[in-house]
């Protein structure tokens, strides 16, 4: 889906907007994407790689039946739990960022804003802010993170806090017969460069 650019920041009883129409913001779907790349080299899925060891030139991946395979870069992508840079000895991001996410039915968002991807300023519920993904008037996402240490917060606690969330002042209209479809929780690193990839030059 496509989305307009720009800078969103609601306030309390308004909305400043900023749009770059010609950058548009576009959602993909990365396995769909995955899929329509034609690769030069090997393509394996759905192996399990139990070891990794690093060599002059790359790294040497082996998998749990025994077999191996080298390359030259290895891109970790297994999330938080940062299984492949485990691996490597890498030390891991601490989890400095805690989020909470509700799939929303039954929204009255204006089909003017159904382009949108909101950043709403808060710290009367969070100490970092919310965000809304419209998808159209009745469907969104709407999020709210929090920068702390994940264990100082409990998971009640954050619920509670996105709950009333919704009743921020600028969109409350837009929630008031909203159905809650799906909680996500999630935590992990913030969105700074880490230490040890700089350290190993990549």
């Amino acid at each position: 889906k496509k989305y307009y650019t720009g800078i969103q920041v609601y306030g309390i009883k308004k909305y400043t907007s900023f749009f770059f129409e010609d950058k548009p913001f576009v959602a993909v779907d990365l396995n769909k994407w995955a899929q329509s790349l034609t690769f030069k080299c090997d393509v394996k899925t759905g192996t399990t790689i139990s070891r990794i060891e690093k060599i002059k030139d790359g790294n040497v991946l082996f998998e749990s039946t025994g077999k191996s395979f080298s390359a030259r870069l290895v891109v970790d992508c297994s999330g938080y739990s940062q299984q492949f840079s485990s691996m490597t000895g890498m030390k891991k991001t601490n989890r400095t960022f805690l989020n909470v996410s509700f799939e929303l039915s039954n929204c009255s968002i204006p089909k003017s804003r159904t382009n949108e991807v909101a950043i709403l300023v808060d710290h009367v519920h969070s100490s970092y802010g919310l965000w809304i993904y419209m998808y159209n008037e009745k469907e969104c996402q709407f999020g709210m993170g929090d920068m702390v240490n994940s264990v100082d917060v409990v998971t009640p606690d954050l619920l509670a806090r996105a709950k009333q969330a919704l009743s921020y002042p600028s969109v409350a209209d837009w929630f008031k017969e909203a159905k809650i479809e799906k909680t996500i929780i999630g935590y992990g690193p913030h969105v700074n460069k880490r230490g040890s990839i700089i350290a190993d030059n990549f």
